[in-house]
């Protein structure tokens, strides 16, 4: 069966409530050609950097759940900023990357769109310990990770 395109709307049936028009707009800065795959046992999502007048890919499992999905979608958009601050000349998990991702992610916790019980696995994997956070330390948790 060939691929179908569809309207970048229907992209909201995938993610949680409150995060598309956030999506849509790193999409659209971008130039990026998502697409949604069946579920793949080795990958969760990928990042295609852009190459002679070819837009930056990214795949995500189209299988995953909402917050699955968005964490997803938003390690891969990592991968691209990383890829337009640094090139090819930095590790795919490395440092650079992981201060990318963390910046990324900071915007969604502010919105409360990604829950920190959710979120627990992906800090630690990014050498980050999640503390009780009360709404008072929020701030500086915020501003901790964009000082990276």
């Amino acid at each position: 069966m060939p691929k179908q395109e569809t309207p970048l709307h229907h992209l909201q049936s995938y993610l949680p409530e409150g995060c598309l028009d956030d999506v849509l707009h790193y999409i659209h800065l971008y130039k990026v050609h998502l697409t949604i795959t069946r579920e793949r046992s080795t990958v969760l999502g990928n990042y295609r950097n852009s190459y002679a007048n070819n837009n930056h890919k990214i795949s995500v499992n189209g299988n995953l759940n909402k917050y699955s999905f968005l964490i997803t979608l938003l390690h891969e958009l990592a991968h691209l900023f990383t890829y337009e601050k640094f090139g090819n000349k930095v590790q795919a998990h490395g440092q650079e990357w992981k201060n990318e991702y963390s910046k990324l992610l900071a915007q969604f916790l502010l919105k409360k769109i990604v829950v920190f019980k959710k979120s627990e696995k992906i800090f630690s994997s990014l050498g980050l310990k999640i503390i009780k956070i009360t709404s008072m330390k929020i701030g500086y948790f915020i501003s901790s990770l964009y000082s990276l």
